[in-house]
């Protein structure tokens, strides 16, 4: 899996759960990356995620405004349609006592870096946790490529490299 940004990991939510409220793509986000930390070992996207406590909530910085990549992998898309199964039998609410779970054994194994502005989640927190979680209870979302890709997948990944290559041509022309 490659790494993403934010925007178009936050779009195909959306379009995975079209009626999904603010606080349910949050839950999923945090859910999302959690899983594929633990699963995999790396992050699905780039921006550190932040805690609110009080709120039992979890959001991703927004700070990072660049979108390098504009267009998901068919791995990445798999992924996020994989926790949205997992998770779609549960309500907004289940999801927020979730991530309120999350947050406290996150603080109780040190696993969240205080900064003067905000709580940042430790990746390496996250990874550990969902490993254990997937290890012990033997449920986590199957992700798997088998599956082919639509057409329009596969003409968004073919203009995504197109303009890999084209950055990369003019990188090369301007030296």
């Amino acid at each position: 899996m490659t790494v993403s940004t934010l925007a178009p990991m936050t779009r195909v939510l959306q379009a995975a759960t079209p009626d999904a409220s603010a606080a349910r793509i949050s839950a999923l986000l945090h859910l999302l990356q959690a899983w594929c930390l633990g699963l995999t070992g790396r992050p699905l996207f780039l921006p550190d995620l932040i805690v609110d406590a009080d709120e039992g909530t979890i959001t991703a910085d927004q700070s990072m405004a660049t979108d390098v990549v504009t267009v998901l992998t068919l791995d990445e898309t798999v992924a996020v349609e994989a926790v949205v199964a997992f998770y779609s039998h549960h309500t907004d609410d289940q999801l927020r006592a979730l991530i309120k779970v999350d947050v406290s054994w996150l603080q109780f194994e040190g696993h969240l870096r205080e900064t003067p502005t905000r709580t940042v989640v430790d990746e390496a927190g996250l990874r550990q946790t969902y490993a254990l979680r997937s290890m012990l209870t033997g449920t986590a979302p199957v992700v798997t490529t088998s599956r082919e890709a639509t057409d329009a997948e596969a003409a968004a990944a073919g203009l995504a490299v197109l303009e890999q290559w084209r950055r990369g041509l003019n990188m090369l022309r301007s030296r």
